[in-house]
């Protein structure tokens, strides 16, 4: 196992990895000593360690965060075998079911109380409910209902465990799990974007901004590289609607990942798309064509397959 110092990391970063940097997911950079800043508080996060294991391009990161009272607090972004243990520690609950009448705030806590049931399936619910609190037409998601500021500190680090979690069991996830929360999460980008960043706003919009988004509201090159970098293995198992919904999740943020090779998401899901064409319905079609034509990736192999498609 390779040791991988910080400038290292940063090095791997800029030449455009699809194994992004954990601590961009997660911190951001601070404005004094080069170092980084939770986004939930004042609290200075130092990177002390981070291996990459072989192959499998998972990544331990370990972080000690440095709080104001002068006590350290360890959290760690581990493998997917971490996702596997916690569910056996919970194995006698259920995952919880999640309501569309509920606030983001009240899923996310429902969500972090069962923290230890919550399977693939569980998370990629609670991910695409929370898309669907953010995108409704008035911009509210019924939010916070008189959360005090330690309600609201609390709601992100909640948050960031979910978040975490997430992360942490990819791996486990089926294709339509996987697509599910690469698609809520692009729906969250879009209309965080769409509404802007305005004073005063809930806390779940802030974290969530954090997450999600860079500085200049662009999408977060580093979370959907790696979410992307999490699909491509596992491409030869999607049907024809998922992969229409994975363009269209990317096309829905105008974000191509992009990886070492040379080649894109995009392009790995032409080809897939091209051997199930046959499979094709008239919406996955023209999500896919929408989606090609919105990134401006016109493809000649996939347009030929969709159009001979659509004519049988």
């Amino acid at each position: 196992m390779a040791m991988v110092r910080i400038d290292q990391l940063q090095a791997r970063r800029s030449s455009r990895s699809s194994l992004p940097s954990a601590a961009a997911v997660t911190a951001r950079r601070s404005k004094n000593g080069g170092g980084y800043q939770d986004f939930y508080s004042n609290k200075c996060v130092n990177i002390t360690s981070a291996a990459v294991i072989g192959s499998s391009h998972l990544q331990l990161w370990t972080r000690s965060i440095h709080c104001n009272d002068r006590t350290n607090n360890k959290y760690s972004l581990q493998s997917a075998a971490s996702f596997s243990t916690t569910h056996r520690r919970g194995r006698n609950k259920s995952p919880p079911r999640f309501s569309d009448d509920s606030t983001v705030d009240e899923l996310v806590q429902i969500a972090h109380d069962n923290l230890d049931v919550m399977t693939p399936m569980a998370t990629a619910a609670l991910w695409n409910k929370i898309s669907r609190q953010l995108s409704k037409r008035d911009g509210r998601s019924v939010n916070q209902r008189g959360a005090g500021k330690g309600d609201s500190r609390q709601n992100a680090r909640n948050i960031d465990d979910i978040f975490q979690h997430t992360i942490d069991g990819l791996m486990k996830f089926n294709t339509r799990e996987l697509t599910q929360t690469i698609f809520s999460m692009s729906k969250i980008t879009a209309a965080l974007r769409k509404q802007g960043s305005r004073r005063g706003e809930a806390g779940h919009k802030r974290i969530l901004r954090g997450l999600l988004l860079s500085k200049d509201i662009a999408p977060n090159e580093n979370v959907f590289r790696f979410l992307a970098g999490q699909s491509i293995g596992k491409l030869d198992q999607f049907g024809a609607r998922h992969l229409s919904n994975l363009a269209y999740a990317c096309a829905l943020i105008n974000y191509v990942p992009e990886f070492d090779d040379g080649s894109d998401l995009f392009d790995h899901i032409a080809k897939q798309s091209v051997v199930n064409a046959a499979e094709f319905e008239p919406q996955g079609i023209s999500n896919v064509l929408w989606s090609y034509a919105t990134v401006k990736k016109p493809l000649p192999p996939i347009f030929e397959a969709m159009g001979d498609q659509w004519l049988q």
